[in-house]
């Protein structure tokens, strides 16, 4: 995994602080059991959290909001609904708890720009040139809360992936 390498050579990071849930190990219950590790971080620390995978939309009770979530290996829908998948509310709820100075959730799949709007509102657009003194819980998309994004091109990564990656390295 490039960006497992990348997060070691370059960056420092101890292998015991880096969780990889990749095909039949990311199940809901792993993610969660993964992101509940999260606040062990200390106010300190910085959080790094990537998903790169299926994303899908559902409308959710009487109100007809329309609820986006990460589609995991034991998913029951598939790609096609969110039964069994993991609820992007449920993600940023999670994360917002974190004691960690700095958390940033970079998530590459279909309609992951849900994760920075509350509903049905889009999230505020912030300068890219901030100093990260304050804590801080910043969140980049592959998309917008209603677009697909593209699959993995001729290197094997999405645009996404591979722009992540180009800083990392």
């Amino acid at each position: 995994n490039e960006m497992r390498q990348a997060l070691l050579q370059r960056w420092g990071v101890e292998d015991r602080h880096i969780k990889v849930l990749k095909n039949s190990q990311a199940t809901a219950r792993a993610v969660k059991e993964a992101l509940d590790e999260l606040r062990e971080a200390g106010q300190h620390d910085l959080v790094f959290v990537y998903y790169g995978g299926h994303g899908a939309r559902q409308r959710s009770g009487d109100d007809e909001t329309i609820e986006a979530c990460w589609v995991l290996h034991d998913s029951t829908n598939g790609q096609e609904g969110c039964d069994g998948g993991f609820l992007v509310s449920r993600i940023r709820d999670r994360l917002a708890k974190s004691k960690a100075k700095h958390v940033l959730l970079a998530v590459d799949s279909c309609f992951s720009g849900s994760i920075g709007s509350r509903g049905g509102e889009q999230a505020a657009e912030t300068s890219t040139g901030c100093k990260l003194s304050r804590p801080s819980k910043l969140f980049l998309a592959a998309g917008n809360d209603r677009t697909q994004v593209n699959d993995a091109d001729a290197s094997g990564h999405s645009p996404f992936a591979g722009a992540i990656l180009k800083e990392l390295k």
